[in-house]
């Protein structure tokens, strides 16, 4: 029997596009890079996506609003947007409303607005499917940790409490600073940035789900260099799950410290 193939669009040929389509679209695997869309012109990003990939996919080019028009959709089965922060919400939409099975790279939303835009959305029904990417599952790390996690608790009990390090290396001369800020306005930010991929990184790895957050508060790395805007973030959220065990009413202590900017 002939298998089918699934053909998917890309919008967005950035730094996770460039991770995912090599692996993506190897041989054997059902899956057909068919068209991608940026807003970039065609001649300036086609070898690069010819580097990746030995087909030749339809190239859509986007207006600067990062609207994804109704023929970028036509013959597609599935669209991975990897775009940048702030059209995640809308392509996203766009996407499920016509009806196709839709993986959105982190963060899905940047603030509460957008999550109750979605959430609105969502719950008017939509044909399509909807699937949040967070590409530091499938690091080799976190692979490891889910399936060595289950032994450490039958050895040691289970956990009482999750203390959280992730401070990211970043190029001070490069993207501009408002990238790294806290705030929702800013695109990405520390907390937007970062916290995605400890969140699956737990939830994968301990069954946890992150409940009410009681502490929030900045903080810089570079304090002698007088930037007027943080670089790191420290919260302290309360989780339950299956590997873990309350030491209060309230759950289990998470803390993360979360930095961007680090110098190695």
């Amino acid at each position: 029997m002939n298998k089918r193939t699934f053909k998917v669009g890309i919008v967005g040929l950035g730094d996770s596009s460039k991770r995912f389509i090599p692996q993506a679209f190897q041989e054997g695997t059902g899956l057909e890079l068919a068209r991608v869309a940026d807003i970039v012109p065609e001649k300036d990003k086609r070898p690069t996506l010819e580097s990746m990939v030995s087909t030749h996919p339809d190239y859509v080019r986007l207006d600067p609003s990062g609207r994804l028009p109704p023929r970028f959709f036509e013959g597609l089965d599935a669209v991975y947007i990897a775009s940048p922060n702030d059209a995640h919400l809308h392509q996203t939409i766009e996407s499920l409303l016509q009806g196709v099975l839709t993986v959105t790279e982190k963060p899905l939303v940047r603030n509460m607005g957008e999550l109750l835009a979605l959430k609105a959305v969502m719950e008017a029904g939509v044909p399509g499917i909807l699937f949040a990417q967070n590409h530091y599952y499938f690091k080799p790390a976190t692979r490891y940790a889910i399936k060595k996690l289950p032994e450490l608790v039958k050895q040691h009990g289970k956990v009482t409490m999750i203390d959280v390090h992730f401070a990211e290396k970043g190029n001070l001369t490069g993207l501009p600073r408002e990238k790294w800020l806290i705030t929702p306005e800013a695109g990405g930010g520390v907390c937007i940035d970062l916290m995605p991929h400890m969140a699956t990184v737990l939830n994968a790895v301990t069954g946890s789900k992150l409940l009410e957050c009681h502490r929030a508060e900045a903080f810089d790395m570079y304090v002698e260099r007088g930037f007027s805007s943080e670089t790191g973030v420290i919260t302290s959220f309360f989780a339950r799950g299956k590997y873990l065990a309350p030491l209060s009413t309230n759950g289990t202590n998470v803390q993360m410290r979360l930095a961007k900017g680090v110098q190695k």
